[in-house]
């Protein structure tokens, strides 16, 4: 799935470049005063200033913009490489995460291994490719996975029965009642048959938040980039939408034509909790996995509600 020397050596340059900062602190700080205070000096003799209180105002500006600066970049560099801060904007996972939780995430682990079933993960959606996501992730590459008239999930057609999947699960979108195999790398897939939404429109899902609703009001536009077939893998299986395919313009033509594609790449079937507001894989489709970002690990807001996400 990845390349998992390249990441190590990665992870082991910006981690030394982290140790590095922290054991040479004093001497790195007393080599950017230096710094700081040269360029403050340059501008104050540019500009010939003779005030000391524009010359404390100068050197008090550019000390505090390199704080700035510097935090702004240790910061980002952290949220990608370690430890990031989301916040979930949507109700599609109530009650797990609540509309405006801030939660952390695992930056490290989707870089070494393959997302577990079960586990909470942030994606960059396929339809727009803009959104960071928050769900459940149900179905690993090389499962069947179907929505039981229960309202239970099924793997393989074995239930779920795990506390976290004990909730209603709705047959909508374009799962409806079927059951679709997620592909796993080396797998084809290819174009085939009549193809149309289980029931209803995507505008029918119910209230939704903002960033959900924005999505939904867009279903008419999916709905059209939607050949009307089944996406087959390796000649028998039914599966999900793959929407990275279809604004792909030169699979996307081999597609309608009738060949097949060999996936360079596994994918995943997720999930919200709260299914009947969910915009998700039943709707959209499946998730490659180079668009795993990270895994959902803990609420920090509000503060009466912190603690571990399961």
């Amino acid at each position: 799935m990845k390349n998992i020397y390249i990441n190590i050596l990665i992870y082991i340059v910006v981690t030394s470049f982290f140790a590095y900062i922290w054991i040479k602190e004093k001497e790195l700080g007393k080599k950017i005063q230096n710094i700081k205070d040269k360029f403050s000096d340059k501008i104050i003799g540019k500009y010939e200033v003779k005030s000391p209180m524009k010359k404390k105002v100068i050197r008090g500006t550019v000390n505090w913009t390199e704080t700035i600066v510097t935090a702004v970049v240790l910061v980002l560099v952290i949220q990608h490489f370690y430890v990031g801060n989301f916040l979930v904007p949507t109700g599609s996972m109530i009650p797990t995460i609540e509309i405006g939780d801030r939660v952390f995430g695992d930056m490290v682990s989707y870089n070494f291994r393959d997302p577990k079933r079960g586990e909470i993960v942030v994606f960059r959606e396929p339809m727009d490719n803009k959104l960071l996501f928050t769900k459940r992730l149900i179905g690993e590459s090389g499962d069947k996975v179907k929505i039981g008239s229960d309202k239970r999930i099924y793997i393989n057609g074995k239930k779920l029965t795990d506390k976290k999947y004990d909730r209603d699960y709705f047959q909508l979108g374009y799962l409806g009642a079927g059951e679709w195999y997620i592909p796993k790398k080396g797998d084809t897939i290819q174009i085939a048959g009549e193809f149309k939404p289980a029931e209803g429109k995507l505008s029918d899902i119910g209230k939704l938040n903002d960033v959900q609703r924005y999505l939904m009001s867009r279903g008419d536009v999916i709905t059209r980039a939607l050949p009307y077939a089944k996406f087959i893998v390796n000649g028998k299986y039914e599966t999900g939408i793959i929407m990275d395919f279809l604004r792909d313009d030169e699979i996307a033509k081999k597609l309608l034509s009738g060949e097949k594609i060999t996936l360079k790449e596994n994918y995943y079937f997720v999930l919200g909790d709260n299914s009947k507001t969910s915009f998700d894989s039943r709707w959209w489709g499946l998730v490659a996995e180079h668009r795993f970002r990270g895994r959902a690990m803990f609420r920090f807001w509000p503060v009466n509600r912190m603690g571990l996400l399961k």
